[in-house]
């Protein structure tokens, strides 16, 4: 009966120290998914704030245009600014898709740790990116319709001017 009852303490110390290994190793992996996932998050978060201070700079880019340019030297920026304006959309959906990413990986154990004030505060960003570039698309509806407007009004001068050389 001792022997049996040794033989079983000595089984329940080795299962203890496999499972003791299992947990050092899931504790490690639980570590790098964290650091990997605060490294993404920064990562992103930088991104944000990259295509956050290129659509400012555009916005203002678009308001200097209304004040300064003529006509034509105001259609070739406008193009550039729409292929520019393009190009940061894609890039915001590729960030949000890595966002979605983040979000939808099953939470850690810690609830209110450092990663999700810092998720809360991407999806801040990334509102408020949204508002920005609405607002931006609504500078260049703007810039285009003024542009419109130069051409006709570019147009109708010209009329005038063959007019006024066939009299």
């Amino acid at each position: 009966v001792v022997h049996r009852m040794v033989e079983a303490m000595s089984q329940l110390q080795e299962e203890k120290a496999q499972l003791q290994e299992k947990l050092v190793v899931l504790q490690e992996r639980l570590a790098l998914r964290d650091s990997d996932q605060q490294a993404t998050s920064t990562q992103l978060q930088n991104q944000v704030e990259h295509l956050k201070e290129k659509l400012i700079s555009q916005a203002q880019e678009v308001s200097r245009l209304r004040s300064e340019l003529g006509g034509t030297d105001l259609e070739k920026h406008r193009d550039l600014l729409m292929v520019e304006n393009e190009r940061l959309r894609q890039e915001m959906r590729r960030c949000e898709a890595e966002l979605q990413e983040l979000r939808a990986k099953p939470a850690g154990p810690c609830p209110g740790c450092e990663h999700s004030q810092e998720s809360a505060q991407l999806r801040d960003k990334l509102s408020q990116l949204q508002l920005e570039m609405a607002e931006s698309k609504g500078m260049l509806s703007e810039l285009n319709l003024e542009v419109q407007q130069k051409t006709d009004r570019l147009a109708e001068v010209e009329l005038r001017l063959k007019d006024c050389l066939a009299e």
